[in-house]
Protein backbone atom coordinates (compact mmCIF):
# COMPACT_ATOMS: atom_id res chain seq x y z
CA UNK A 1 0.00 0.00 0.00
CA UNK A 2 2.93 2.32 0.58
CA UNK A 3 4.53 1.72 -2.25
CA UNK A 4 1.17 2.30 -4.32
CA UNK A 5 1.11 5.70 -1.95
CA UNK A 6 4.17 6.94 -3.23
CA UNK A 7 3.85 6.53 -6.17
CA UNK A 8 0.64 8.90 -6.91
CA UNK A 9 2.64 11.97 -6.54
CA UNK A 10 5.45 10.81 -8.52
CA UNK A 11 2.85 10.34 -11.04
CA UNK A 12 2.06 13.77 -10.96
CA UNK A 13 5.62 15.14 -10.33
CA UNK A 14 6.26 13.52 -13.88
CA UNK A 15 3.04 15.23 -15.28
CA UNK A 16 3.86 17.96 -14.34
CA UNK A 17 7.67 18.23 -15.44
CA UNK A 18 6.30 16.99 -18.92
CA UNK A 19 3.87 19.91 -18.92
CA UNK A 20 6.68 22.39 -17.99
CA UNK A 21 8.67 21.50 -20.48
CA UNK A 22 6.56 21.58 -23.49
CA UNK A 23 5.59 24.61 -22.57
CA UNK A 24 9.39 25.92 -22.45
CA UNK A 25 9.57 24.91 -26.13
CA UNK A 26 6.62 27.06 -27.23
CA UNK A 27 4.94 23.32 -27.61
CA UNK A 28 0.72 23.77 -26.94
CA UNK A 29 -0.58 19.96 -26.28
CA UNK A 30 -3.58 19.51 -28.27
CA UNK A 31 -7.16 18.70 -26.46
CA UNK A 32 -7.81 15.34 -25.27
CA UNK A 33 -11.70 16.25 -24.33
CA UNK A 34 -14.49 18.18 -26.37
CA UNK A 35 -17.88 19.25 -25.47
CA UNK A 36 -20.55 19.43 -28.54
CA UNK A 37 -23.82 21.26 -28.46
CA UNK A 38 -26.53 19.79 -30.61
CA UNK A 39 -30.37 20.39 -31.40
CA UNK A 40 -31.11 16.45 -30.44
CA UNK A 41 -34.08 16.15 -27.80
CA UNK A 42 -33.38 12.74 -27.01
CA UNK A 43 -35.11 11.18 -23.77
CA UNK A 44 -34.85 7.80 -24.60
CA UNK A 45 -31.03 5.28 -25.18
CA UNK A 46 -32.77 2.68 -26.03
CA UNK A 47 -31.32 2.17 -29.73
CA UNK A 48 -34.23 0.38 -31.41
CA UNK A 49 -37.18 2.70 -29.39
CA UNK A 50 -37.16 5.71 -32.07
CA UNK A 51 -36.65 6.16 -36.03
CA UNK A 52 -35.31 9.60 -35.08
CA UNK A 53 -32.03 11.66 -36.49
CA UNK A 54 -31.86 12.56 -32.79
CA UNK A 55 -31.34 9.38 -31.51
CA UNK A 56 -29.79 7.34 -33.60
CA UNK A 57 -27.34 10.00 -33.60
CA UNK A 58 -26.43 9.43 -29.94
CA UNK A 59 -26.88 5.88 -29.53
CA UNK A 60 -24.34 5.45 -32.09
CA UNK A 61 -21.79 6.76 -30.34
CA UNK A 62 -21.77 4.09 -27.90
CA UNK A 63 -23.61 1.42 -30.18
CA UNK A 64 -21.93 -0.61 -33.14
CA UNK A 65 -23.99 -2.38 -36.24
CA UNK A 66 -23.26 -4.73 -38.76
CA UNK A 67 -22.09 -2.53 -41.16
CA UNK A 68 -21.62 1.18 -40.99
CA UNK A 69 -21.25 3.86 -43.61
CA UNK A 70 -18.30 6.36 -44.56
CA UNK A 71 -19.07 10.70 -44.69
CA UNK A 72 -20.71 10.12 -48.27
CA UNK A 73 -23.29 7.20 -47.38
CA UNK A 74 -21.14 4.45 -48.93
CA UNK A 75 -21.27 0.89 -47.26
CA UNK A 76 -18.91 -0.49 -44.95
CA UNK A 77 -18.03 -2.61 -43.01
CA UNK A 78 -18.04 -2.62 -38.80
CA UNK A 79 -18.92 -5.84 -36.55
CA UNK A 80 -19.39 -7.74 -39.61
CA UNK A 81 -15.74 -7.81 -41.78
CA UNK A 82 -17.46 -9.55 -44.52
CA UNK A 83 -20.26 -11.00 -45.67
CA UNK A 84 -21.63 -12.64 -49.26
CA UNK A 85 -25.15 -13.16 -51.35
CA UNK A 86 -24.85 -17.35 -52.28
CA UNK A 87 -28.30 -16.74 -53.92
CA UNK A 88 -30.84 -13.23 -54.38
CA UNK A 89 -32.32 -14.24 -50.88
CA UNK A 90 -29.82 -15.03 -48.59
CA UNK A 91 -27.20 -13.09 -47.12
CA UNK A 92 -24.31 -14.62 -44.76
CA UNK A 93 -21.96 -12.41 -42.72
CA UNK A 94 -19.03 -13.02 -41.13
CA UNK A 95 -18.52 -11.21 -37.80
CA UNK A 96 -15.50 -10.24 -36.43
CA UNK A 97 -13.23 -12.04 -33.79
CA UNK A 98 -12.06 -10.92 -30.04
CA UNK A 99 -14.95 -8.02 -29.87
CA UNK A 100 -15.91 -7.08 -26.06
CA UNK A 101 -19.16 -5.04 -24.97
CA UNK A 102 -18.61 -1.95 -22.68
CA UNK A 103 -19.73 -4.54 -19.96
CA UNK A 104 -16.87 -7.17 -20.77
CA UNK A 105 -19.33 -9.77 -22.45
CA UNK A 106 -17.67 -11.37 -25.34
CA UNK A 107 -19.75 -10.45 -28.76
CA UNK A 108 -20.56 -13.27 -30.98
CA UNK A 109 -23.64 -14.50 -33.57
CA UNK A 110 -26.30 -14.86 -30.71
CA UNK A 111 -25.98 -11.15 -29.52
CA UNK A 112 -27.25 -10.20 -33.59
CA UNK A 113 -29.41 -13.17 -33.70
CA UNK A 114 -30.96 -11.54 -31.02
CA UNK A 115 -30.77 -7.99 -31.51
CA UNK A 116 -32.75 -8.17 -34.87
CA UNK A 117 -35.11 -10.99 -33.19
CA UNK A 118 -35.97 -8.51 -30.75
CA UNK A 119 -36.60 -6.00 -33.83
CA UNK A 120 -38.85 -8.41 -35.83
CA UNK A 121 -41.28 -9.86 -32.45
CA UNK A 122 -41.75 -5.97 -31.45
CA UNK A 123 -44.72 -3.66 -32.84
CA UNK A 124 -43.85 -1.17 -30.76
CA UNK A 125 -40.44 -0.48 -31.88
CA UNK A 126 -39.68 2.13 -34.57
CA UNK A 127 -36.78 0.68 -35.75
CA UNK A 128 -38.57 -2.50 -37.21
CA UNK A 129 -39.12 -0.41 -40.49
CA UNK A 130 -35.70 -1.24 -41.34
CA UNK A 131 -35.76 -5.26 -41.28
CA UNK A 132 -38.76 -5.38 -43.82
CA UNK A 133 -38.84 -8.71 -45.30
CA UNK A 134 -36.70 -10.24 -42.86
CA UNK A 135 -37.92 -14.02 -43.16
CA UNK A 136 -34.70 -15.45 -40.72
CA UNK A 137 -32.03 -14.81 -38.73
CA UNK A 138 -29.63 -17.91 -37.79
CA UNK A 139 -26.21 -17.95 -36.17
CA UNK A 140 -24.44 -20.60 -38.38
CA UNK A 141 -21.54 -20.82 -35.73
CA UNK A 142 -20.53 -18.51 -33.34
CA UNK A 143 -19.04 -15.46 -35.62
CA UNK A 144 -21.26 -16.46 -38.81
CA UNK A 145 -24.97 -15.52 -39.26
CA UNK A 146 -27.25 -16.09 -42.26
CA UNK A 147 -30.18 -13.93 -42.78
CA UNK A 148 -32.61 -15.07 -45.22
CA UNK A 149 -35.10 -12.40 -46.47
CA UNK A 150 -38.73 -12.74 -48.36
CA UNK A 151 -37.26 -11.79 -51.86
CA UNK A 152 -34.34 -10.60 -53.38
CA UNK A 153 -33.64 -7.25 -51.06
CA UNK A 154 -30.71 -5.44 -52.95
CA UNK A 155 -31.04 -2.10 -50.38
CA UNK A 156 -30.35 -5.00 -47.07
CA UNK A 157 -26.97 -3.97 -46.19
CA UNK A 158 -28.31 0.11 -46.00
CA UNK A 159 -31.04 -1.05 -43.79
CA UNK A 160 -28.28 -3.07 -41.52
CA UNK A 161 -26.72 -0.11 -41.03
CA UNK A 162 -29.31 1.40 -38.35
CA UNK A 163 -29.74 -1.91 -36.27
CA UNK A 164 -27.87 -1.62 -33.04
CA UNK A 165 -26.40 -4.46 -32.10
CA UNK A 166 -27.06 -5.74 -28.04
CA UNK A 167 -25.68 -8.34 -25.86
CA UNK A 168 -27.81 -11.82 -25.77
CA UNK A 169 -30.44 -11.60 -22.54
CA UNK A 170 -30.47 -7.77 -22.39
CA UNK A 171 -33.64 -6.83 -19.85
CA UNK A 172 -36.15 -4.74 -21.49
CA UNK A 173 -35.92 -2.70 -18.24
CA UNK A 174 -32.34 -1.90 -18.59
CA UNK A 175 -31.60 -1.49 -22.04
CA UNK A 176 -32.74 2.15 -21.98
CA UNK A 177 -31.05 2.65 -18.66
CA UNK A 178 -27.88 1.00 -18.99
CA UNK A 179 -26.42 1.02 -22.54
CA UNK A 180 -24.35 -1.65 -23.09
CA UNK A 181 -22.54 -1.20 -27.11
CA UNK A 182 -19.32 -2.22 -28.71
CA UNK A 183 -18.93 1.19 -29.89
CA UNK A 184 -15.66 3.68 -29.22
CA UNK A 185 -17.16 5.29 -26.31
CA UNK A 186 -19.17 4.38 -23.13
CA UNK A 187 -21.59 6.46 -21.53
CA UNK A 188 -20.39 8.11 -17.95
CA UNK A 189 -22.92 10.53 -17.43
CA UNK A 190 -26.35 11.05 -18.51
CA UNK A 191 -28.93 13.53 -17.69
CA UNK A 192 -32.20 13.17 -19.18
CA UNK A 193 -32.62 14.79 -22.61
CA UNK A 194 -29.77 17.49 -21.62
CA UNK A 195 -26.03 16.28 -20.98
CA UNK A 196 -24.54 13.24 -22.22
CA UNK A 197 -20.81 12.52 -21.05
CA UNK A 198 -18.57 9.90 -23.07
CA UNK A 199 -15.64 7.99 -21.95
CA UNK A 200 -13.37 6.52 -24.55
CA UNK A 201 -13.55 2.96 -24.90
CA UNK A 202 -10.10 1.36 -24.43
CA UNK A 203 -11.53 -1.99 -25.23
CA UNK A 204 -12.88 -1.08 -28.53
CA UNK A 205 -12.19 -3.59 -31.44
CA UNK A 206 -11.72 -0.71 -34.18
CA UNK A 207 -9.54 2.19 -34.31
CA UNK A 208 -8.93 4.02 -31.29
CA UNK A 209 -10.92 7.19 -30.93
CA UNK A 210 -8.47 9.98 -31.06
CA UNK A 211 -10.64 11.81 -28.00
CA UNK A 212 -10.83 10.47 -24.47
CA UNK A 213 -13.31 12.18 -22.99
CA UNK A 214 -16.74 13.86 -24.82
CA UNK A 215 -19.98 15.52 -23.90
CA UNK A 216 -22.66 16.44 -25.70
CA UNK A 217 -25.32 19.22 -24.88
CA UNK A 218 -28.62 18.47 -25.86
CA UNK A 219 -31.61 20.25 -26.92
CA UNK A 220 -29.11 23.82 -27.85
CA UNK A 221 -31.12 25.58 -30.53
CA UNK A 222 -29.43 27.72 -32.76
CA UNK A 223 -28.87 30.55 -30.60
CA UNK A 224 -28.32 28.36 -27.86
CA UNK A 225 -25.66 26.91 -29.82
CA UNK A 226 -23.58 29.86 -31.28
CA UNK A 227 -23.72 31.62 -27.85
CA UNK A 228 -22.30 28.09 -26.50
CA UNK A 229 -19.36 28.28 -29.65
CA UNK A 230 -18.85 32.05 -28.60
CA UNK A 231 -18.23 32.23 -25.07
CA UNK A 232 -15.81 29.07 -25.12
CA UNK A 233 -17.99 26.62 -23.99
CA UNK A 234 -18.37 24.47 -26.59
CA UNK A 235 -15.98 23.65 -29.46
CA UNK A 236 -17.80 22.16 -32.04
CA UNK A 237 -21.89 23.45 -32.57
CA UNK A 238 -24.72 22.93 -34.72
CA UNK A 239 -26.14 26.28 -35.06
CA UNK A 240 -28.70 26.12 -38.21
CA UNK A 241 -28.65 30.18 -38.32
CA UNK A 242 -28.25 32.74 -41.29
CA UNK A 243 -26.15 34.06 -38.06
CA UNK A 244 -23.44 31.71 -37.97
CA UNK A 245 -21.11 33.29 -40.52
CA UNK A 246 -21.14 37.30 -39.59
CA UNK A 247 -21.27 36.17 -36.13
CA UNK A 248 -17.57 33.98 -36.80
CA UNK A 249 -15.98 37.02 -38.89
CA UNK A 250 -13.96 37.95 -35.73
CA UNK A 251 -13.64 34.55 -34.12
CA UNK A 252 -10.45 33.25 -35.85
CA UNK A 253 -10.05 30.63 -33.43
CA UNK A 254 -13.67 28.80 -35.30
CA UNK A 255 -14.33 28.11 -38.90
CA UNK A 256 -17.78 27.75 -40.40
CA UNK A 257 -18.89 24.38 -42.40
CA UNK A 258 -21.92 24.12 -44.40
CA UNK A 259 -23.41 21.18 -45.78
CA UNK A 260 -27.09 20.13 -47.07
CA UNK A 261 -29.77 18.68 -44.57
CA UNK A 262 -31.12 15.35 -45.21
CA UNK A 263 -34.59 15.67 -44.01
CA UNK A 264 -36.98 17.46 -46.98
CA UNK A 265 -39.25 19.83 -44.43
CA UNK A 266 -43.79 19.19 -45.48
CA UNK A 267 -47.17 20.04 -44.50
CA UNK A 268 -48.83 16.77 -44.17
CA UNK A 269 -52.51 16.48 -43.16
CA UNK A 270 -55.01 14.21 -42.51
CA UNK A 271 -55.77 11.98 -45.18
CA UNK A 272 -57.62 9.13 -43.58
CA UNK A 273 -60.78 10.54 -42.29
CA UNK A 274 -64.01 11.82 -43.36
CA UNK A 275 -64.41 14.04 -40.23
CA UNK A 276 -60.88 15.31 -38.75
CA UNK A 277 -60.28 16.84 -35.20
CA UNK A 278 -59.69 20.76 -35.00
CA UNK A 279 -61.35 21.37 -38.22
CA UNK A 280 -65.03 22.17 -38.62
CA UNK A 281 -65.17 22.13 -42.21
CA UNK A 282 -67.60 18.73 -43.17
CA UNK A 283 -66.36 16.86 -44.86
CA UNK A 284 -62.76 16.46 -43.96
CA UNK A 285 -61.15 19.66 -46.69
CA UNK A 286 -57.79 17.85 -46.73
CA UNK A 287 -58.79 14.54 -48.37
CA UNK A 288 -60.16 16.90 -51.57
CA UNK A 289 -57.55 17.19 -54.10
CA UNK A 290 -58.88 20.40 -55.24
CA UNK A 291 -58.03 22.13 -51.61
CA UNK A 292 -54.72 20.23 -51.62
CA UNK A 293 -53.68 21.70 -54.62
CA UNK A 294 -55.00 25.33 -53.93
CA UNK A 295 -52.54 25.11 -50.83
CA UNK A 296 -49.78 23.81 -52.73
CA UNK A 297 -49.60 26.82 -55.35
CA UNK A 298 -50.58 29.46 -52.50
CA UNK A 299 -47.77 28.82 -50.89
CA UNK A 300 -44.38 30.96 -52.38
CA UNK A 301 -41.40 28.88 -51.73
CA UNK A 302 -38.77 31.92 -52.76
CA UNK A 303 -40.04 33.77 -50.30
CA UNK A 304 -40.40 31.20 -47.97
CA UNK A 305 -36.44 30.63 -47.39
CA UNK A 306 -35.93 33.71 -48.08
CA UNK A 307 -37.74 34.76 -44.52
CA UNK A 308 -36.51 31.81 -42.91
CA UNK A 309 -33.66 32.41 -39.89
CA UNK A 310 -31.55 29.41 -41.77
CA UNK A 311 -30.10 28.72 -45.15
CA UNK A 312 -32.64 26.88 -47.12
CA UNK A 313 -33.53 25.87 -50.82
CA UNK A 314 -37.15 25.18 -52.16
CA UNK A 315 -38.16 21.45 -52.46
CA UNK A 316 -40.27 20.58 -55.37
CA UNK A 317 -40.47 16.22 -54.33
CA UNK A 318 -40.28 14.10 -51.35
CA UNK A 319 -36.59 13.99 -51.01
CA UNK A 320 -33.24 15.87 -51.25
CA UNK A 321 -31.45 15.68 -54.92
CA UNK A 322 -28.70 13.27 -53.59
CA UNK A 323 -31.06 10.77 -52.37
CA UNK A 324 -31.08 7.50 -54.68
CA UNK A 325 -34.96 7.72 -56.47
CA UNK A 326 -35.11 11.67 -56.75
CA UNK A 327 -36.38 12.66 -59.71
CA UNK A 328 -35.02 15.56 -61.58
CA UNK A 329 -38.33 15.61 -64.33
CA UNK A 330 -40.64 16.58 -60.92
CA UNK A 331 -40.45 20.55 -60.51
CA UNK A 332 -41.13 22.83 -57.98
CA UNK A 333 -45.06 23.72 -58.33
CA UNK A 334 -45.80 27.74 -59.81
CA UNK A 335 -46.87 29.99 -57.25
CA UNK A 336 -50.03 31.02 -58.02
CA UNK A 337 -52.82 31.92 -54.96
CA UNK A 338 -55.30 33.63 -57.91
CA UNK A 339 -56.06 30.03 -59.18
CA UNK A 340 -55.56 28.75 -55.85
CA UNK A 341 -57.92 30.83 -54.51
CA UNK A 342 -60.13 29.72 -57.80
CA UNK A 343 -59.50 25.98 -56.53
CA UNK A 344 -60.89 26.66 -53.28
CA UNK A 345 -64.21 28.02 -54.72
CA UNK A 346 -64.47 24.94 -57.49
CA UNK A 347 -64.34 23.08 -53.97
CA UNK A 348 -66.89 24.67 -52.05
CA UNK A 349 -65.10 26.65 -49.92
CA UNK A 350 -65.14 30.08 -51.58
CA UNK A 351 -64.05 31.86 -47.83
CA UNK A 352 -61.46 29.16 -46.96
CA UNK A 353 -61.83 27.41 -43.88
CA UNK A 354 -59.96 27.75 -40.13
CA UNK A 355 -57.94 24.79 -38.56
CA UNK A 356 -55.50 24.36 -36.07
CA UNK A 357 -51.92 23.38 -37.65
CA UNK A 358 -49.03 21.56 -35.11
CA UNK A 359 -45.45 21.48 -35.11
CA UNK A 360 -42.22 21.08 -33.24
CA UNK A 361 -40.35 23.60 -31.52
CA UNK A 362 -37.61 23.18 -34.33
CA UNK A 363 -40.14 24.33 -37.51
CA UNK A 364 -41.92 26.84 -35.26
CA UNK A 365 -40.49 29.85 -37.59
CA UNK A 366 -41.19 27.69 -40.85
CA UNK A 367 -45.15 27.02 -39.81
CA UNK A 368 -45.54 30.63 -39.34
CA UNK A 369 -44.56 31.74 -42.35
CA UNK A 370 -46.54 28.66 -44.27
CA UNK A 371 -49.49 30.09 -41.94
CA UNK A 372 -48.76 33.81 -42.61
CA UNK A 373 -49.25 32.95 -46.62
CA UNK A 374 -52.07 30.55 -46.84
CA UNK A 375 -54.05 33.15 -44.80
CA UNK A 376 -53.74 35.11 -48.02
CA UNK A 377 -56.16 32.56 -50.01
CA UNK A 378 -58.26 32.21 -46.57
CA UNK A 379 -57.06 29.25 -45.06
CA UNK A 380 -56.72 30.53 -41.45
CA UNK A 381 -54.98 28.20 -39.34
CA UNK A 382 -54.32 28.43 -35.91
CA UNK A 383 -50.51 27.49 -34.90
CA UNK A 384 -49.82 24.72 -31.93
CA UNK A 385 -45.93 24.46 -31.28
CA UNK A 386 -45.49 21.58 -29.27
CA UNK A 387 -42.81 20.13 -27.30
CA UNK A 388 -41.31 16.71 -28.82
CA UNK A 389 -42.70 14.37 -26.47
CA UNK A 390 -45.75 15.98 -26.70
CA UNK A 391 -45.73 16.19 -30.72
CA UNK A 392 -44.22 12.78 -31.61
CA UNK A 393 -47.20 11.35 -28.84
CA UNK A 394 -49.89 12.86 -31.07
CA UNK A 395 -48.26 11.72 -34.11
CA UNK A 396 -48.16 8.55 -32.89
CA UNK A 397 -51.63 8.38 -32.16
CA UNK A 398 -52.65 10.02 -35.18
CA UNK A 399 -54.06 12.72 -33.12
CA UNK A 400 -53.78 15.81 -36.03
CA UNK A 401 -55.06 17.50 -38.47
CA UNK A 402 -52.27 19.05 -40.38
CA UNK A 403 -48.91 19.22 -39.22
CA UNK A 404 -45.18 20.51 -40.65
CA UNK A 405 -43.06 18.29 -40.04
CA UNK A 406 -39.47 16.52 -41.95
CA UNK A 407 -38.32 13.32 -42.67
CA UNK A 408 -35.12 12.04 -43.96
CA UNK A 409 -33.95 9.19 -45.93
CA UNK A 410 -31.12 7.73 -43.76
CA UNK A 411 -30.34 5.46 -45.55
CA UNK A 412 -29.62 7.49 -48.68
CA UNK A 413 -32.68 5.81 -50.29
CA UNK A 414 -36.00 7.46 -50.92
CA UNK A 415 -37.33 3.56 -49.87
CA UNK A 416 -37.49 4.79 -46.44
CA UNK A 417 -40.37 7.23 -47.02
CA UNK A 418 -42.09 4.76 -48.96
CA UNK A 419 -41.97 1.56 -46.51
CA UNK A 420 -42.12 3.87 -43.14
CA UNK A 421 -44.30 6.71 -44.06
CA UNK A 422 -46.65 6.18 -47.33
CA UNK A 423 -47.16 2.45 -47.11
CA UNK A 424 -50.35 2.27 -45.67
CA UNK A 425 -50.33 1.22 -42.19
CA UNK A 426 -49.40 -2.74 -41.65
CA UNK A 427 -48.40 -3.12 -38.04
CA UNK A 428 -48.05 -6.94 -39.08
CA UNK A 429 -45.58 -6.70 -41.39
CA UNK A 430 -43.98 -3.19 -39.89
CA UNK A 431 -44.86 -0.64 -43.03
CA UNK A 432 -45.95 2.65 -42.56
CA UNK A 433 -45.01 3.07 -38.88
CA UNK A 434 -44.82 6.70 -39.59
CA UNK A 435 -47.97 6.82 -41.90
CA UNK A 436 -49.28 9.65 -39.64
CA UNK A 437 -51.44 11.29 -42.64
CA UNK A 438 -53.34 8.13 -43.27
CA UNK A 439 -53.31 7.67 -47.17
CA UNK A 440 -53.53 4.28 -47.77
CA UNK A 441 -53.46 3.37 -51.54
CA UNK A 442 -53.18 -0.74 -52.60
CA UNK A 443 -51.75 -0.25 -55.72
CA UNK A 444 -48.83 2.31 -54.53
CA UNK A 445 -48.30 -0.88 -52.08
CA UNK A 446 -47.51 -2.90 -54.50
CA UNK A 447 -45.34 -0.99 -56.45
CA UNK A 448 -43.20 0.04 -53.14
CA UNK A 449 -42.92 -3.64 -52.29
CA UNK A 450 -42.28 -4.12 -56.10
CA UNK A 451 -39.45 -1.95 -56.36
CA UNK A 452 -37.64 -4.12 -53.22
CA UNK A 453 -36.71 -6.67 -55.24
CA UNK A 454 -35.78 -5.35 -58.52
CA UNK A 455 -31.87 -6.16 -58.83
CA UNK A 456 -30.62 -3.83 -61.92
CA UNK A 457 -29.85 -0.17 -60.25
CA UNK A 458 -31.45 1.44 -63.40
CA UNK A 459 -34.28 -0.45 -62.89
CA UNK A 460 -34.86 -0.16 -59.52
CA UNK A 461 -34.61 4.07 -59.90
CA UNK A 462 -36.94 4.28 -62.59
CA UNK A 463 -39.35 2.22 -60.23
CA UNK A 464 -39.41 4.71 -57.28
CA UNK A 465 -39.16 7.52 -59.35
CA UNK A 466 -42.32 6.55 -61.16
CA UNK A 467 -43.62 5.54 -57.26
CA UNK A 468 -42.76 9.64 -56.30
CA UNK A 469 -44.39 10.97 -59.25
CA UNK A 470 -47.82 8.94 -58.21
CA UNK A 471 -47.48 10.22 -54.65
CA UNK A 472 -46.59 13.80 -55.58
CA UNK A 473 -49.50 13.90 -58.26
CA UNK A 474 -51.65 12.77 -55.15
CA UNK A 475 -49.94 15.51 -53.28
CA UNK A 476 -49.77 13.54 -49.95
CA UNK A 477 -47.38 15.93 -48.49
CA UNK A 478 -47.11 19.51 -49.41
CA UNK A 479 -42.61 19.29 -49.84
CA UNK A 480 -41.75 23.19 -48.15
CA UNK A 481 -38.08 23.17 -48.43
CA UNK A 482 -34.47 21.64 -47.67
CA UNK A 483 -32.49 23.42 -44.80
CA UNK A 484 -28.39 23.38 -44.70
CA UNK A 485 -26.87 22.06 -41.58
CA UNK A 486 -24.51 24.77 -40.46
CA UNK A 487 -21.52 24.29 -37.99
CA UNK A 488 -19.14 26.36 -35.77
CA UNK A 489 -15.73 23.79 -35.29
CA UNK A 490 -12.75 25.10 -33.09
CA UNK A 491 -9.97 24.95 -35.28
CA UNK A 492 -7.72 23.06 -32.73
CA UNK A 493 -10.22 19.96 -34.03
CA UNK A 494 -10.42 18.36 -37.06
CA UNK A 495 -13.68 16.99 -38.39
CA UNK A 496 -15.66 17.22 -41.73
CA UNK A 497 -19.51 16.84 -41.84
CA UNK A 498 -21.40 13.96 -43.16
CA UNK A 499 -23.83 13.30 -46.11
CA UNK A 500 -26.56 12.04 -42.96
CA UNK A 501 -25.80 14.82 -40.40
CA UNK A 502 -24.61 12.69 -37.80
CA UNK A 503 -21.49 14.36 -35.58
CA UNK A 504 -19.52 10.57 -34.58
CA UNK A 505 -17.15 11.78 -31.65
CA UNK A 506 -14.80 9.44 -33.21
CA UNK A 507 -14.39 10.85 -36.23
CA UNK A 508 -13.22 14.65 -34.66
CA UNK A 509 -9.57 14.72 -33.68
CA UNK A 510 -6.85 17.16 -32.42
CA UNK A 511 -4.98 19.12 -34.85
CA UNK A 512 -1.58 17.85 -33.76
Amino acid sequence: MKLKSAARPLRAILLASALLAAAACGRVLPPTSIQISVPHMVFDRDPHAHNQLASFAIVSQFYDTLVTTDANMQIQPCLASRWENPDPSTWVFHLRPNVRFHSGKPFSAEDVVFSLDRLLKSTGLEMTGYLLYIDDVRALDPLTIRIRTTKPLAILLNKLRFISILPKGSAESEIPEHPDGTGPYRVTQWKKGKVLRLERFDGYWGKRAPLSRVTFLLDRGPDAALADALAGKSQLVQANTKKLDPSLRDRPGFRALHRSSIFTKYLGYDLGRDVTPRCPVRPNPFRNPLVREAMNIAIDRNALVEELPYNAVPASQLVPPFIFGFDPKIRKPAFDRVRARDLLRQAGLPDGFPATIQTRKLLADAARLVCEQLKTVGIRLDLEVLPDPEYFSRMDARDTTIHISRFGCLTGDVSDILDNVLHSLDPARHFGIHNYVGYSSPQVDSEIEASAEKQSVNARRDALQQIEDRLMSDLVWIPLFVDQDDYAVDRRFAWQPRNDGIILASEISPVP
